[in-house]
């Protein structure tokens, strides 16, 4: 996070491991199966470590020379095309979690409106996601964060009013997290002022236990609540005839609360191969295993030396490739633990998901995975246990560029999504005396690629812009002939604007005539085009007098229908054009298209342009396509939008201007500061 822990949590000591309250719920901070506190990882010498900078953005400069700054070689930082993503290689295991961010964070910049200030705190999750990931903890080494050989980061920015104070009694500083994200294990205290908490209370109030499933959108404020006794103390002492520990050693525990035995090395006793045997009784004859589930009083437990037997775990680890798949090790060394000859083993701290998905599953006796192993476990000898993971549910990473293709044009710029992902259709390009027409596929160059608007990254794949010169882009907009099998023009219109273009354009193939040029037949045939004149139908107007609602259909069926059920018919106001479509849905009309979008919360319809009906469906309502069109040639009454302020539903009602005054008298509202929305017949 920062240098100064201080600005953002409270301090390390007394915080809760995750094996003390990793199963905290609603009640007193109880904990899950013991583990193995003698459990050593395999030593690995690097990790890979990816950070992923979420609203921020990286220094690319600054950014690929944090390979050197944290230890790793020249050249092992790369930064995705968008600078949302660093990738360090071979990073030492022994930095922390701290030492990366901070590192990091001296590198980003965030939006404004977000806290980001390098030396200020931030936040960092392992996960993209707030509420179903969860924060790193950053007195971690690279070794311990690691999944599977890397360890990744998402910074999870605030925005300035994004933060929320956790205050624990007995701590000076409160624990900070974003607001609406819930508190990390590790972050919550297990003793306050030197004793043991029972459960973190809400405002001192006993029906508001502290749960790590609450999510915070505010400061709050916990208050402790104290067993019934003092903690329990734990004294070590020697066995009969043992001189292994060089003093009694003492330990204060929750009471009635598992806990972990101290180690070897936590009792002062040292020895390359000294392995600790833990008793109830004095002579030995009984192995100490009230630790599982805890003690209410001081208790005594007696310790010797012993025979060892070491518990060899391997697992396998998944990297990711450049071509966005997973590599899959064989087994290697996950760890190992030294086990007194007569005592079992505990389990070990289980491996992360691995980076291709894959969850683990648990501990089986050889790699064939047939007998798994069921912990506390008994061996007999030194042993070799085997990881079985779940199927790898990980999407392969598929890298999409785009090539502006011309010489002298920018660098292709490339984003990586999962598969199966929606590709988003990058900005338009422009180009000096020429005009963008679309992205296409190597060697289909007639085929725009974002044209059903459902493109979806499956390979690693480069689309090519498509240009052409104002010149033919113009011609291009004309070059198609318009067919009226349908009626869509009036007869008389249709028949000047055929013979001004077959004066100038080959249907067939769209060429210019003999003895044309291709700017004479743009600017011919563009004004025949414009001089059309569409034919009209009539818009009807029907109200609901339920609601307040006003809907306008082209279909003197649904209005009929719509009146049936109840609704009142109020004429048919306006002329628009009926929207007309090629095989392929794409619509030729030639004024604007208007859309109806529908508020399923108030029932109210509203007919607007493409743009706002798509902002509208993001918004919760429902965008239901083209209704009519506003009809060239045919539209020259002003439409205006009003509305009703004292209702809760449905408001808006299109009129003409009179109709629109004289409801402004009754109390309505002119929208659009009074101006004309559309212009229809």
């Amino acid at each position: 996070m920062t240098g100064n822990a201080k600005v953002w949590r409270a301090p390390l000591a007394g915080l809760a491991s995750v094996a003390m309250i990793a199963t905290m719920g609603v009640t007193a901070m109880t904990a899950s199966a013991a583990t193995s506190s003698s459990f050593v990882p395999a030593s690995q010498t690097s990790y890979t470590v990816v950070l992923n900078s979420g609203v921020a953005s990286f220094n690319k400069e600054a950014a690929l020379g944090l390979d050197t700054t944290l230890g790793a070689g020249n050249d092992d930082a790369s930064l995705s095309s968008d600078s949302k993503t660093l990738t360090i290689k071979n990073v030492p295991a022994g930095k922390t979690v701290a030492e990366v961010e901070n590192a990091a964070e001296a590198t980003m910049t965030a939006p404004t409106g977000y806290v980001f200030t390098a030396g200020d705190f931030k936040f960092w999750f392992d996960g993209a996601t707030y509420g179903t990931s969860n924060m790193v903890d950053e007195s971690l080494t690279v070794a311990k964060a690691s999944n599977g050989g890397q360890v990744s980061l998402y910074a999870h920015v605030p925005t300035t009013n994004g933060i929320a104070n956790i205050n624990f009694a007995g701590y000076s500083d409160p624990v900070k997290i974003p607001s609406s994200d819930k508190l990390a294990t590790w972050q919550v205290p297990t003793t306050s002022n030197g004793q043991h908490v029972k459960a973190w209370l809400r405002d001192g109030d006993a029906n508001k236990a502290l749960d790590l499933k609450t999510t915070y959108t505010g400061d709050a404020n916990y208050s402790a609540q104290w067993y019934d006794q003092t903690d329990p103390v734990v004294t070590y002492k020697n066995a009969n005839g043992s001189t292994t520990l060089p003093a009694d050693k003492t330990q204060n525990v929750a009471p009635g609360t598992a806990f972990d035995l101290l180690s070897a090395s936590e009792l002062g006793i040292t020895g390359e191969n000294v392995a600790v045997a833990y008793y109830s009784k004095a002579d030995k004859s009984a192995q100490f295993t009230a630790n599982k589930t805890g003690v209410t009083s001081d208790t005594v437990v007696y310790v010797a030396s012993t025979t060892r037997k070491t518990v060899t775990y391997k697992y396998k680890t998944a990297t990711a490739k450049d071509d966005g798949t997973y590599e899959v090790s064989a087994y290697v060394d996950y760890g190992t633990d030294t086990i007194a000859q007569n005592q079992n083993a505990l389990e070990p701290p289980a491996p992360a998901t691995r980076a291709d998905g894959a969850k683990f599953l648990g501990w089986y006796t050889n790699s064939d995975l047939k007998t798994k192993v069921v912990f506390p476990y008994a061996f007999t000898g030194s042993a070799t246990l085997y990881a079985k993971y779940g199927d790898a549910t990980a999407k392969k990473n598929v890298k999409v560029t785009f090539d502006q293709h011309y010489n002298g044009a920018p660098a292709a710029t490339s984003v990586t999504y999962k598969e199966g992902d929606k590709v988003a259709k990058p900005a338009t390009p422009t180009r000096k005396g020429y005009v963008f027409q679309y992205w296409y596929a190597n060697g289909a160059d007639d085929k725009d690629v974002f044209k059903d608007d459902d493109l979806k990254a499956t390979a690693n794949v480069t689309y090519f812009a498509k240009w052409a010169t104002e010149g033919e882009d113009a011609y291009n907009k004309i070059s198609t002939k318009l067919s009226n099998a349908d009626k869509q023009f009036t007869n008389a219109s249709y028949k000047a604007y055929e013979k001004v273009y077959d004066e100038y354009i080959n249907a067939s193939d769209k060429s210019v005539k003999e003895g044309k040029t291709q700017a004479d037949a743009t600017k011919a045939v563009k004004a025949a085009k414009e001089a059309l004149v569409e034919n009209t139908v009539k818009l009807y107007r029907v109200y609901n007098p339920n609601n307040g609602d006003h809907f306008f259909t082209t279909n003197a069926s649904i209005q009929s229908s719509l009146v049936n059920l109840g609704w009142k018919a109020e004429g048919a106001p306006f002329k628009v054009a009926k929207p007309y479509a090629d095989k392929d849905g794409n619509y030729l009309n030639l004024g604007e298209l208007i859309y109806s979008a529908y508020n399923p919360n108030t029932g109210e319809h509203l007919l607007v342009a493409k743009g706002e009906a798509e902002g509208l469906a993001k918004a919760g309502w429902t965008n239901e396509g083209v209704i009519f069109a506003v009809a060239q040639g045919s539209s020259s009454k002003s439409v205006y939008r009003v509305y009703n302020p004292n209702t809760n539903g449905p408001a808006h009602v299109y009129v003409g201007k009179a109709e629109g005054a004289s409801l402004v008298k009754l109390g309505w509202k002119w929208d659009n500061n009074a101006k004309p929305v559309y212009k229809l017949g």
